[in-house]
């Protein structure tokens, strides 16, 4: 297997590193690992997944698949339609790996998957629809359920129990099944409502594969953001169950999924601290449990990490950069940190902050774009990681100034005022954008100077993220007036809408000859479909913008 270079999403076309990976255990590792983890108190439980994800099996063996193929091992993560086929032979297969799989792993419990299993293929299968039939099955879901609910007396019959992920919970629940709700908290409320065992794992609150700080800041992640906070704040026990119905919830999970983590020093880094953080979720009493007392003792959790040569995220430790412009057309940049980050010092040119930076004690008054980076001491030494927090602020003629959009946008900050001439600049990280405002149709809006200026350029962030169909415009007209009612052209630019290439917010500059008006009229053309030679061809594209300014 080829691995994606960088983020999924990141380039268009999708650029590999053309590494094979073929990497095993041999049993012999397999039971060194279970024996140290013994040591630990600690017991493994190993997941085969069926009965999709199953593209390496079918790879290898596609007569265990619906059609004859062939198979190809995937090249990147995802979820693909073929699955196994619910035949005898495949039972047989996958009651082969699971008894060498006992055989290794002497814990109660066999997680089997189950989870991201398409229908697809059983709906045109023949072989499918009459086992369906046979044994009175309604639809797909409940073809699902059958298979499930055969590797869970095959399990149970050899005296251990499944888990499995909440879609085996489509088609009805197989008897012995212990279930890890993760869509949410739903599929852990119907199942302990069934009086089945539970484990929580719900992605936003347990999934430390997704950001935990700025997201422009930190090293690829899978998406979303969870914090330290959020973490901690999660209770396991849904509120609405009984009593009873709450025995079956067995606690909750910490997952760390690793399609972006290469290393185990950035595995650790996404784990801690919030590993800490869920610890006190599942084994302290909910009125025990006190933020403020954890974030205490936090500090010395740390010092332990360190001695261990543990690479823990210390955006715990993080001061954060906000602003917002001021009605004279400067940007206010406030800087806040938490308790222990007495000491904060800042740059406005880029560089790292050391102790000899200027401290942060009062509001910074912008007159000039700057990129301010920002870092917390105690005592004359770093808390948070010097090279990571930075953020770029822009100033120009059009900072705070109004401006009315006479086509409505899509998403974004409709809420501020000054959401496209607040001179914050937008940021990406895994599937999620910051302070981008989105249109479906072009952008046509006219911003108030307030006065009469000299004039002679403007420009405008756009997004470029041909994955999620925001591409760059066809074109774009720039006219200038007095009065704001009788508007004169001042420059029309083609720009490359069909522009591949690595995902960005690109600063286009429009420049023209001087001029002095007080109002100007910005109109940026949709391409209208995503043109060809992009990923995603004849889709609805839509207009990404960061910020504009006027010089």
């Amino acid at each position: 297997m080829k691995q994606l270079w960088g983020h999924y999403d990141d380039f268009d076309p999708q650029l590999f590193d053309g590494k094979p990976y073929n990497e095993f255990y041999t049993q012999d590792e397999i039971r060194e690992v279970v024996r140290y983890a013994a040591t630990k108190h600690i017991n493994v439980i190993p997941e085969i997944e069926m009965p999709g994800h199953a593209l390496a099996a079918l790879a290898s063996y596609p007569e265990l698949a619906c059609t004859a193929g062939p198979y190809q091992v995937a090249t990147k993560w995802g979820v693909f339609d073929d699955v196994f086929c619910p035949t005898e032979k495949t039972f047989t297969f996958l009651q082969d790996v699971l008894t060498e799989v006992m055989g290794l792993f002497p814990g109660k419990y066999i997680h089997i998957g189950g989870d991201e299993c398409p229908k697809v293929v059983w709906h045109k299968s023949a072989f499918c629809q009459q086992l369906m039939k046979r044994e009175h099955l309604k639809n797909e879901n409940q073809l699902q359920s059958y298979i499930i609910t055969r590797i869970d007396k095959f399990v149970t019959s050899k005296g251990r129990r499944i888990i499995g992920w909440d879609e085996i919970l489509q088609g009805g629940l197989s008897p012995n099944a212990t279930v890890m709700s993760w869509r949410g908290i739903n599929g852990g409320i119907q199942a302990a409502k069934q009086h089945h065992d539970v484990i929580m794992t719900p992605g936003q609150f347990c999934y430390f594969n997704f950001y935990q700080g700025d997201l422009a800041q930190e090293p690829t992640a899978f998406g979303g953001s969870l914090s330290l906070a959020k973490v901690y704040a999660y209770d396991p026990t849904p509120a609405n169950l009984s009593p009873t119905e709450a025995t079956y919830i067995l606690g909750a999970q910490g997952n760390i999924w690793t399609e972006y983590i290469a290393t185990p020093d950035q595995a650790e880094y996404m784990i801690w601290p919030r590993a800490a953080a869920m610890a006190e979720v599942v084994w302290t009493p909910l009125t025990q449990k006190n933020y403020d007392d954890f974030t205490r003792r936090l500090p010395t959790h740390f010092e332990r990490l360190s001695h261990l040569n543990v690479n823990y995220a210390r955006t715990f430790y993080d001061a954060l950069p906000s602003a917002k412009p001021t009605p004279d057309g400067h940007v206010e940049v406030s800087i806040s940190a938490g308790t222990f980050a007495s000491d904060i010092r800042y740059t406005l040119d880029g560089s790292i902050p050391s102790e000899e930076s200027p401290r942060y004690e009062l509001p910074l008054l912008l007159s000039k774009s700057a990129t301010i980076r920002v870092a917390t001491f105690q005592n004359g030494k770093p808390l948070s990681q010097l090279a990571k927090v930075e953020k770029a602020y822009l100033v120009s003629k059009a900072t705070g100034k109004s401006y009315t959009l006479l086509n409505a946008p899509t998403s974004g900050r409709p809420d501020r005022n000054y959401s496209l001439t607040d001179g914050t600049t937008g940021a990406i990280g895994g599937y999620e954008v910051a302070g981008v405002v989105t249109f479906k149709n072009d952008l046509n809006t006219i911003i108030d100077l307030g006065k009469l200026e000299p004039v002679e350029s403007v420009r405008i962030g756009f997004l470029k993220y041909t994955a999620k169909n925001i591409c760059l415009p066809k074109q774009v007209e720039i006219s200038i007036s007095e009065d704001g009612k009788t508007f004169k052209p001042a420059l029309t630019a083609r720009t490359n809408a069909a522009e591949s290439g690595k995902r960005a917010i690109i600063r286009l500059p429009f420049d023209f000859q001087p001029v002095t008006t007080r109002y100007i009229r910005i109109i940026a053309r949709n391409v209208g479909k995503v043109p060809e030679g992009l990923r995603y061809p004849g889709r609805t594209a839509q207009l990404g913008i960061d910020e504009i300014e006027v010089r």
